[in-house]
């Protein structure tokens, strides 16, 4: 969805970076910071997943 859109290089890569931050962090990461970090990479997350499907991508 991020990769294959017409969004800008920049943009792209703030995005995938939004997003594999959290799920790398919580399913290779150890046990501590996946349970300091939770609930935050959590929220952003969502908030990255909200933000591309409002974004305009024209």
């Amino acid at each position: 969805m991020v990769v294959l859109s017409e969004r800008e290089e920049a943009r792209k890569t703030e995005a995938l970076t939004a997003l594999t931050l959290p799920v790398q962090r919580h399913f290779f990461g150890w046990f501590w910071p996946r349970g300091r970090h939770f609930i935050a990479d959590r929220q952003s997350f969502a908030q990255t997943i909200a933000l591309i499907n409002t974004e305009s991508t024209v």
